[in-house]
């Protein structure tokens, strides 16, 4: 048996957690044995389903006596659990204690590239430490090649999902409308773009006033105040009949399902954006801001369209267009549910990720 430990920094319930869960959902458990350690005091352990995996919590800290302490609380359970292989879920700067861990008990470990934005001085420093890294798209294996990763050391391996998964929750009762349903689902952090996304949205009902937006995510901490913030623009452009602040919800499939098409407004420097691919899961067409590997997605998925991004006047003709067109949203949906379950599905993806623990294991050995 191959023991594997995963480091996850974030809070659990984001993007990064969700695409571990899918990979350990499917990951061979006759041959790999996960072992899943949260560093972020305030994670939430249990938000998803880790089915029968042991979950740990390391608790980091911001100062460097935390980090050295952390270090060796990792490197304590890497030896404990004879841990044979390092799992980092997360990028570069976040993974400090990780890194330094696998290093002082000598074990190879892969590294996540999530996002797309230059690396610090720092970062390059560490990203000489590290064994092998995952990029999440061929956008993100280009960009981090052109900031100075080896490409030898890149492995480019879309996120998993859960491709046939269903809604199995009911609607937020705010869902139960006629009319036609347009959504962003993403965390209500600055940056993602909810307030072009709410533009918009006052651009549109003057053409289609049967139309109604949902924003769906919970405020992130390190925006705090920003959700006010969007409730206000909403109020001041006149939209309190057609927006919706549904939060944070645990089966965002049901969501999506509900949604006639599905907005991604970000202008952040980001890898894959999930929602994205949830949107092609569940054969709905996808108007996506111009950032990271989107255009890498839709182009070739043929599953919506591309528009730049801090432009609400250009994502308000596309929404329109589409709403006005429903055998192109019939089309577009098809499209993403094909290339969804080609690129994204889980099995498939677990397959390349444990023929590349494989890879290394074997290296190392030698």
């Amino acid at each position: 048996m191959i023991n594997i430990l995963y480091i996850e920094t974030g809070m659990g319930r984001g993007g990064s957690a969700l695409s571990l869960k899918y990979l350990l959902d499917a990951l061979d458990r006759t041959k790999y044995r996960p072992i899943l350690v949260f560093t972020h005091p305030d994670a939430d352990l249990y938000g998803f389903d880790w089915r029968d995996v042991e979950i740990l919590r390391t608790p980091d800290g911001p100062t460097f006596m935390s980090i050295f302490t952390n270090v060796f609380r990792l490197a304590r359970i890497i030896n404990e659990k004879k841990i044979d292989l390092i799992h980092l879920n997360n990028d570069i700067d976040s993974q400090n204690a990780g890194i330094f861990a696998a290093k002082i008990t000598n074990k190879p470990f892969v590294c996540h590239l999530r996002s797309m934005r230059s690396l610090t001085r720092k970062e390059k420093f560490l990203a000489k430490l590290i064994y092998h890294f995952i990029a999440i798209s061929e956008a993100g294996r280009d960009f981090y090649i052109k900031e100075g990763l080896p490409p030898h050391k890149i492995t480019v391996s879309y996120d998993p999902f859960d491709v046939n998964v269903t809604a199995t929750r009911a609607i937020a009762p705010a869902m139960n409308l006629s009319g036609k349903k347009v959504g962003i689902c993403s965390r209500l952090t600055r940056g993602k773009g909810h307030e072009y996304f709410i533009k918009a949205a006052a651009e549109v009902v003057k053409q289609e006033p049967e139309v109604h937006f949902f924003i769906v995510g919970e405020e992130a901490a390190e925006s705090p105040g920003y959700q006010a913030e969007l409730q206000r623009q909403v109020v001041d452009e006149g939209l309190g009949d057609h927006v919706s602040f549904l939060g944070w919800q645990k089966d965002i499939m049901a969501v999506i399902s509900n949604l006639d098409l599905v907005v991604d407004a970000s202008y952040l420097p980001e890898g894959l954006r999930r929602t994205i691919i949830e949107a092609m899961i569940a054969f709905k067409p996808i108007i996506a801001t111009d950032v990271g590997p989107v255009r890498e997605l839709i182009e070739r998925s043929q599953s919506g369209f591309v528009i730049p991004y801090r432009d609400s006047a250009v994502m308000a003709q596309q929404i329109v267009a589409l709403l006005k067109d429903p055998g192109r949203i019939k089309l577009m949906g098809e499209n993403g549910r094909k290339y969804a379950v080609e690129k994204f599905d889980m099995f498939k993806k677990a397959k390349e990720i444990e023929a590349l623990y494989d890879s290394i294991l074997k290296n190392h050995d030698h």
